[in-house]
């Protein structure tokens, strides 16, 4: 075999693994892509099932109480008895079936989106995904409400944002990429991000969950002080009955089932509490 016939069987070998390597990587996207569908799909029918769940049961009725500012309200309930539910109802995430939830003075019902986000700000149990995105671009999306259409943040807005971070202890991980660092880390930037918003309102859905004793304590800790510092009131969903008690002026126990809890129990355990 002389030099140029090698030189062509190398050409034509390195076009045979090149045309594998396309199909392979053509097969994966089509089984992506499937399974994409698929997982559309499966939430399609469970955000059915779930909005037919809420036509069928009431979790809250005859219930009113007015939020102060720098309360720190702790909900607590058995699973599935409507603690989220409650959370994503004062979010608009979840319609009322009656009633009314005032903030600022003004019916959630009648306020747009844009201008609810400048009141109130949520962290909840989902986990988000973002690609190529550090953690201080996520929290800076907090400052979006206050952006034109383009969303270009100002000196300003970079500022709040660098102070949230700093605020929630957060600066070693501020330039890191998202998606590497702990769950502990992620549930602070996210705490930084709701505080980016300069909200009056702060709702929290579980937000100790995933995280063991040493970071739970650590973001209940930083809650308390976003309270007293920013003058925030904080509604939150909790599991933990201990921490609970140690983070929040009020209890209010979420109980669907019309049947009351014993008061000595609720003595023992609870400063003030507030029945659902």
């Amino acid at each position: 075999m002389n030099y140029y016939d090698e030189i062509k069987n190398k050409i034509i070998d390195n076009l045979s693994a090149s045309a594998d390597k396309q199909k392979t990587t053509g097969q994966k996207y089509m089984a992506a892509q499937v399974k994409k569908q698929r997982e559309k799909e499966r939430q399609t029918r469970y955000q059915k099932e779930l909005a037919k769940s809420f036509e069928d049961k009431k979790v809250v009725s005859n219930f009113t109480y007015k939020v102060k500012d720098d309360d720190r309200i702790g909900i607590v309930g058995a699973n599935g008895s409507g603690k989220s539910t409650i959370l994503k109802t004062l979010t608009k995430q979840v319609e009322m079936f009656g009633g009314a939830v005032f903030l600022a003075g003004n019916d959630i019902a009648n306020m747009k989106e844009s201008e609810l986000a400048k009141h109130m700000s949520m962290v909840m149990t989902e986990k988000i995904t973002a690609e190529l995105m550090t953690c201080r671009d996520i929290v800076a999306t907090g400052r979006y409400p206050y952006t034109g259409m383009l969303g270009v943040l100002s000196d300003n807005d970079y500022e709040i944002v660098d102070n949230a971070i700093s605020l929630l202890g957060a600066d070693e991980v501020a330039n890191e990429d998202f998606n590497s660092i702990s769950d502990g880390q992620r549930q602070r930037i996210m705490l930084a991000r709701a505080i980016c918003q300069e909200p009056e309102l702060l709702i929290l859905d579980e937000p100790t969950s995933f995280l063991d004793i040493r970071y739970k304590i650590d973001i209940l800790n930083s809650i308390r002080k976003l309270a007293r510092e920013k003058n925030i009131a904080v509604i939150m969903s909790l599991h933990e009955l201990d921490l609970a008690y140690k983070i929040s002026d009020i209890i209010a126990i979420v109980n669907n089932k019309n049947n009351k809890d014993d008061y000595k129990n609720r003595r023992i355990c609870y400063r003030s509490v507030v029945p659902f």
